[in-house]
């Protein structure tokens, strides 16, 4: 949460939503790439940090997107399942990060992580709405924006 208290209000004010994310998922990637590869612990460590500081700068603009593109009476279904991916899903990811190491050893698992987060990134890179996304224009597309919601239907 330091990186989204240090970082998040400055860099939200200079990029957008989708950008942030994605450009943090980038980096991340990367730094989980070069993890295995730099051969000193101190530098791992720190390189591990990074990845952390950027999870907590992407994670609250990604949460603020989906809940920003949810109409109200879903919105609690969609939390619970974006919930199940990010907490339940985390003993399986344990589990096949276990058999990777014994199988193929820890580097396959910083580098498949890195490969998957990179590819997931990147698609999300090769479309302009999910890059230009803000909360403010997702609300307005799902029908949410302050001026849809508090106005009667006649």
């Amino acid at each position: 949460m330091a990186g989204a208290a240090l970082l998040g209000p400055g860099l939200l004010r200079r990029w957008q939503s989708g950008a942030l994310v994605l450009s943090a998922s980038v980096v991340q990637a990367v730094l989980l790439a070069l993890t295995p590869l730099v051969g000193h612990l101190v530098i791992a460590v720190g390189l591990q940090v990074g990845v952390g500081f950027l999870t907590s700068v992407a994670g609250g603009s990604f949460l603020s997107l989906i809940q920003a593109a949810t109409c109200q009476d879903m919105l609690g279904r969609v939390m619970s399942v974006a919930s199940l991916a990010m907490v339940g899903l985390a003993p399986l990811a344990y589990t096949l990060s276990g058999f990777v190491v014994g199988t193929a050893g820890p580097a396959a698992v910083f580098l498949g992580g890195a490969a998957a987060q990179a590819l997931a990134a990147g698609s999300g890179l090769a479309f302009a709405t999910v890059r230009r996304a803000t909360p403010q224009t997702l609300r307005v597309r799902a029908g949410t924006s302050p001026d849809t919601v508090d106005r009667p239907k006649a």
